[in-house]
């Protein structure tokens, strides 16, 4: 069942326009092998190891603000660094308004 932060995560995507390029890159599969490496190498950030779902990424990673920071490698999305970093501050002012 997704949690409620998983629910506002995705809406927000879809607010801003971006989720099908979000989804996009998430399910790319280099971007995979690169979520489970950091999974592997960051597994204190997780509550259990993930699945390849973006709803059980969300529902394990511990820090909502971090959906975005850990889901893919941004420089080597089509948006780019600088985009996804302006939406992943975005995203962590969101939920401290939540708070």
């Amino acid at each position: 069942m997704e949690s409620n932060y998983t629910k506002k995560f995705i809406r927000f995507l879809k607010e801003n326009g971006v989720f099908a390029a979000f989804i996009r890159e998430f399910y790319n599969v280099s971007q995979i092998k690169k979520r489970e490496k950091w999974v592997n190498d960051y597994f204190h950030l997780f509550r259990e190891r993930p699945t390849n779902s973006l709803i059980d990424y969300c529902e394990k990673i511990k820090c909502k603000e971090d959906f975005l920071q850990y889901a893919f490698l941004w420089d080597k999305s089509r948006q780019g660094d600088g985009f996804w970093r302006s939406l992943s501050m975005e995203w962590r002012k969101y939920c401290d308004y939540l708070k």
